[in-house]
């Protein structure tokens, strides 16, 4: 499949490495606007022969269908804009854009033009991730009453929230659970920086009320934390891919006076190889592309209204 990639930084480099490793992908193009400041000859020298200085070239070539948005997160709506008004289809960067009327006119866009357009939440393309659903569907666990997701790091310090930085990963991962449109959210800050909320919680229950949790997000924790903890009436889900057991599931009974080995019924160990999900959501575009199906639009849509609107309450 023909794809040209925008943006080369720290994550477009990442999806450079993959699509040259992938035999699916043929990448015509890379575009990064520093380049408009370089002649053919040094950017031949600096890059490769397929690095261009102008996004025209992209736009211009019928043969390239698809094109990679890894550009700063304030360009996502208007480069996403101009290359599904060009007929290309769309992998972008997440968040999908800076608000929910932006969200709505590319979702309308997409429609418009029978284009695909799909964010690349890192964590929803995750196997271990995956597995989980997968048991909480088959009732393993019981009927979920309990969501918590942990997301915390050092940095890095953008110009953005943290709600729009990690807080979109969170909601992304709990879309993997519940309908996102059947919750209620409420955030609170716990951090600050320069103006801007670099860490809080997001708190969430079901409309019915059968299940509530939170998600905790910051750039101020020097030890590194991603875990995904879920409570169901018989046992609990364990998410960490920065250990070997990947995901733990246990059963259990709640007998009164009973010490934690004694509840334990079962406990189930499943391994997962969790450092290359953005690979694995590059797969899942070029197999969206090709073999057809649905993409995540209206999800992406629907976490860029929540943050959206979560942003607006600090």
């Amino acid at each position: 499949m023909k794809v040209a990639l925008i943006g080369y930084g720290y994550w477009g480099k990442k999806i450079y490495k993959y699509l040259h490793e992938l035999a699916q992908f043929d990448l015509r193009y890379v575009y990064f606007p520093s380049l408009a400041f370089m002649d053919a000859e040094e950017i031949h020298a600096k890059y490769a022969a397929n690095f261009i200085p102008s996004l025209d070239l992209i736009w211009e070539d019928q043969s390239v269908g698809s094109v990679i948005i890894a550009s700063p997160i304030s360009t996502h709506y208007t480069v996403t804009k101009v290359a599904l008004e060009n007929g290309k289809n769309v992998l972008v960067e997440k968040p999908l854009c800076m608000s929910s009327d932006e969200a709505g006119e590319l979702q309308r866009l997409a429609k418009n033009t029978n284009k695909k357009l799909m964010t690349e939440y890192t964590y929803t393309f995750s196997k271990a991730l995956l597995k989980a659903r997968e048991l909480v569907l088959a009732n393993t666990i019981g009927d979920l009453r309990g969501v918590e997701i942990s997301i915390k790091q050092l940095g890095r310090f953008l110009n953005y929230d943290i709600f729009t930085l990690l807080g979109t990963h969170a909601l992304s991962i709990l879309s993997l659970f519940t309908q996102l449109s059947a919750c209620h959210f409420q955030v609170k800050k716990l951090l600050d920086t320069d103006g801007l909320v670099t860490g809080g919680i997001i708190s969430f229950c079901s409309q019915d009320g059968s299940f509530s949790g939170f998600t905790n997000v910051t750039s101020h924790c020097p030890r590194r934390e991603k875990k995904v903890i879920l409570y169901g009436e018989r046992g609990t889900i364990i998410y960490n891919p920065d250990i070997e057991e990947t995901i733990e599931c246990v059963i259990y009974n709640r007998a009164k006076a009973l010490q934690a080995n004694q509840l334990i019924e079962n406990r189930d160990i499943f391994h997962f190889d969790e450092g290359h999900n953005l690979k694995n959501a590059l797969i899942s575009f070029e197999e969206l592309i090709e073999k057809g199906g649905e993409d995540n639009l209206d999800n992406s849509v629907q976490i860029t209204r929540i943050i959206e609107s979560l942003s607006q309450e600090v």
